[in-house]
């Protein structure tokens, strides 16, 4: 696991654990992986980046739980 998966990993642990607003993703290394599809600095799609904004919380609180699904592949 690289890295920045393991951080992600990481990150959606304690995102998934806190009862506040969930705060974007978003690394700033925004490259998608031709293999994966996924965004290689949050590990999101593409639609996931798009809607974010306008996602309810219980939206983007399963996005984060795809996240750390994607950190162990």
């Amino acid at each position: 696991m690289m890295a920045s998966s393991q951080h992600l990993a990481n990150r959606a642990q304690q995102v998934l654990s806190d009862q506040g607003p969930a705060p974007s993703p978003c690394r700033s290394v925004c490259v998608m992986s031709p293999d994966t599809g996924l965004c290689v600095g949050c590990l999101r799609t593409l639609d996931e980046i798009a809607q974010w904004g306008a996602m309810a919380e219980a939206d983007k609180r399963l996005v984060w739980q795809k996240i750390a699904n994607r950190s162990h592949i």
